[in-house]
C-alpha cells in the first residue's frame, strides 16, 4: 500500500502536489458597477445592467488554475430614459423574454503585463461567440476589486440590426467589488 502511495506521489507533477489552489470570492451584493456606452445619432448613449450572478475561483499567484461564470439580468438594462429601457427589453434587441439571462463562462486566465487575459465565451440572445479582454485586480486576501474594459460587436448577438445611426460597438465597463 505505501509502495502504491509513493508510486503515485512522484507520478503527479510536484507543482499540482504543492501549488496554492484558485480562490473563491463572492460577488458583494448590489456594488458592482457594469456600464455600457455606445454611439447613436452621433451622440453617446450611457447605460448600465445590474443583478450580477457569478462564480470566482481565482488566485493571482496561479492565474490559469482560476475561472469565472457569471450572469446577468438582461431585463435590469437602464439608460435612464424608460421608453428607451422598455425598446431594448424587445425582441429586435435583448427580447429578454425568451432570453432572460446574459452569459460569461471562462475557458482560460493568463498573465500579462497589463493585468490578466481572459479567454470565454459570451452568450447574448441565445447566440454564444468567444470573446477575450484584459481585466486587472486589486486587493489583498480577503477582499478585492476586479476591474475590465472591453468591446464588444452587438451585431454577433442580434442585438439591434445593422444601422447607419447606431454603432456597432458596445464598449464596456467592468468595476467587480468581491470578499471571500
Amino acid at each position: 500500500m505505501m509502495h502504491r502511495f509513493f508510486t503515485l506521489l512522484f507520478l503527479l507533477p510536484l507543482h499540482l502536489i504543492f501549488s496554492q489552489t484558485s480562490s473563491e470570492w463572492k460577488v458583494k451584493p448590489s456594488s458592482e458597477e457594469i456600464s455600457f456606452k455606445i454611439k447613436n445619432m452621433g451622440f453617446w448613449v450611457d447605460g448600465s445592467f445590474s443583478g450580477l450572478k457569478a462564480t470566482i475561483h481565482f488566485n493571482p499567484k496561479e492565474p490559469t488554475l482560476g475561472s469565472f461564470q457569471a450572469t446577468i439580468d438582461a431585463s435590469t438594462v437602464n439608460t435612464g430614459v424608460e421608453a428607451r429601457d422598455k425598446h431594448l427589453r424587445q425582441d429586435d434587441f435583448f427580447d429578454v423574454e425568451h432570453y432572460p439571462v446574459i452569459s460569461f463562462s471562462s475557458k482560460a486566465i493568463t498573465q500579462t503585463s497589463k493585468g490578466y487575459r481572459m479567454d470565454g465565451l459570451l452568450s447574448i440572445k441565445g447566440r454564444t461567440n468567444p470573446i477575450s479582454f484584459v481585466f486587472v485586480f486589486a486587493g489583498d486576501k480577503e477582499k478585492g476589486v476586479f476591474h475590465a474594459s472591453l468591446e464588444i460587436d452587438r451585431t454577433l448577438y442580434g442585438v439591434g440590426s445593422a444601422s447607419r445611426t447606431m454603432g456597432k460597438m458596445v464598449k464596456m465597463e467592468l468595476s467587480v467589488p468581491v470578499v471571500k
